[in-house]
């Protein structure tokens, strides 16, 4: 699955180190992308949509080839 976080990487930081404070593992925190989407310059709503949907299809297109490879 795809797990993601919205937000400055300030915000991100003081999240994750509650998080951790709380008993979540740095494994569990290596799975959240943050910040979240591919760095395309996007500003409106629509434009960071379109960032974290295209996050999400490169990773699953560099999933499916190592599966493929066998890795």
């Amino acid at each position: 699955g795809y797990i993601g976080m919205i937000g400055s990487k300030r915000k991100t930081n003081l999240i994750f180190q509650a998080l951790l404070m709380e008993g979540f593992s740095t494994q569990h925190l290596e799975r959240v992308h943050a910040p979240i989407g591919l760095p395309i310059g996007g500003e409106t709503p629509q434009e960071i949509s379109i960032s974290i949907i295209a996050e999400m299809i490169d990773l699953r297109s560099k999933k499916d080839l190592i599966e493929r490879r066998g890795d």
